[in-house]
């Protein structure tokens, strides 16, 4: 064998990933509200960084990749924005209690004969939660029957957060241990009949007119303690965002969808001038020169990261929307089946870009304000050989359950069956399957008595 050393050039192809590129990914995968408070932080530590004049900038700027798009609507979207309308939905400040309830009923098939029922009491819902008039004024008010009211009654309590419409304390209990599926005659017993001496702590005197032990009054008064009396404030028990600022907005004109991004919010760097002209000037030191040639480097560095960023999400966001028109057109069961792939391939980008681009990028549409992410799903097949998104049946899986009688809730192969009928081809385990992802309680936990 020869051990001998020799010199020889081999050619391999590396891939690098440069701090332009760190700086990029980064970026991108931020949400609006991480990058703003990013770019705090950045316009602090670095004196090169500086924010555009955004008050005589055209917005076409922000659609530098769309130019085109943009510029045969740009009468549509200046007016838009030109018109003093409340766009506090999707600005800094908090969603309201009312808007957070539109945006969801919004999604909900509600029969014609209920839709101003509902609206109208949503107006009539105070913020802490709770309806501030009754069942038979409320019947009064809009002449319509009763039976009607409280059907409508019904669908709004079903909305998030749980406890939400209860016309009292002890209804605002029960609804939400209800929706968690704590609810038996027990607990329903002590919340309609007990509740102040519950509250008082007065154990014994419960448990000698109820029968039930020490120990169970206070299992349930601790179960009791983890509802909350003013469900209204903070809009959710689960921890959902209570600023919701989307970065782009979509407009419907004639046939067309255009998307743009929230002129309200929208965020434009440049390099300062003033400390580049100091660069290299005769009376500035090395340590000066060098500074700054270093704060300068990462400025560019960002103030590319932010540009690359609006592109890569108008681009992603406009592929989307208009994949997705049919769903604005004609509702969720036209929301197609759609992957990380099929949008990379299309605008030229890897999947992992794709994921980064849609995490935590909120949308503004004529059906309400949507993560991107929301648009995508697998697909099931119908009996009619046709493919819907998985996420359209999930939809018809909880309206399914809305709707059951709740002495009497549907089981997994019930609602397979239903489904069946409906047309689409499905096992009772991904009935199971899509329940849990909808964080809905089994057929036996469903089962309550009403009081």
């Amino acid at each position: 064998m020869d051990f001998s050393l020799n010199n020889s050039m081999v050619q391999k192809q590396l891939n690098t990933i440069t701090p332009k590129m760190v700086e990029e990914l980064k970026i991108l995968q931020m949400s609006n509200i991480e990058l703003e408070n990013y770019i705090e932080i950045q316009l602090t530590e670095n004196p090169l960084l500086d924010l555009e004049n955004n008050e005589d900038s055209e917005m076409a700027e922000t659609n530098q990749c769309n130019t085109d798009f943009y510029n045969e609507y740009e009468y549509y979207i200046k007016e838009t924005f030109s018109e003093k309308k409340d766009f506090t939905e999707y600005s800094s400040a908090p969603v309201t209690l009312k808007q957070f309830l539109l945006s969801q009923i919004r999604e909900i098939i509600i029969p014609d004969r209920n839709k101003n029922t509902i609206i109208y009491l949503i107006e009539n819902i105070n913020d802490d939660g709770y309806l501030n008039t009754t069942v038979s004024e409320i019947a009064r008010d809009l002449k319509v029957s009763e039976k009607v009211v409280r059907q409508s009654l019904k669908i709004v309590q079903e909305l998030e957060p749980a406890g939400l419409g209860a016309r009292n304390l002890k209804e605002c209990i029960w609804l939400q241990l209800l929706r968690k599926g704590q609810v038996d005659d027990n607990i329903t017993n002590v919340i309609k009949n007990h509740l102040k001496p519950l509250a008082k702590r007065k154990y014994n005197e419960i448990s000698a007119e109820t029968g039930l032990t020490r120990d169970k009054i206070i299992e349930i008064h601790s179960i009791i303690k983890q509802t909350y009396p003013k469900p209204g404030q903070g809009h959710s028990n689960e921890k959902m965002p209570e600023y919701i600022k989307p970065e782009l907005i979509v407009q419907q004109v004639n046939t067309d969808f255009i998307v743009f991004f929230n002129y309200e919010w929208n965020i434009d760097l440049k390099v300062n001038n003033y400390y580049k002209k100091i660069l290299g000037a005769k009376d500035s030191s090395k340590e000066v020169n060098k500074y700054i040639n270093t704060k300068l480097s990462k400025a560019m560095e960002i103030v590319q990261a932010v540009k690359q960023r609006k592109k890569t999400i108008l681009d992603v966001a406009t592929f989307i929307i208009n994949y997705q028109a049919d769903y604005f057109y004609e509702g969720y069961m036209k929301l197609k089946s759609l992957t990380m792939k099929i949008v990379a391939d299309n605008v030229g980008l890897h999947e992992s870009t794709i994921s980064r681009t849609v995490n935590g990028k909120y949308i503004q549409t004529p059906k309400g304000i949507f993560e991107l992410k929301y648009f995508f799903s697998s697909q099931i097949e119908t009996v009619n050989n046709f493919v819907v998104s998985t996420n359209a049946v999930k939809k018809v899986v909880k309206e399914i359950i809305q709707n059951e009688d709740k002495s009497k809730p549907f089981s997994d192969e019930e609602i397979k069956c239903i489904l069946e009928k409906k047309g689409f081809k499905i096992a009772r385990r991904t009935v199971a399957k899509y329940r849990q992802e909808l964080k809905i309680l089994t057929a036996s936990l469903r089962r309550v008595r009403y009081y």
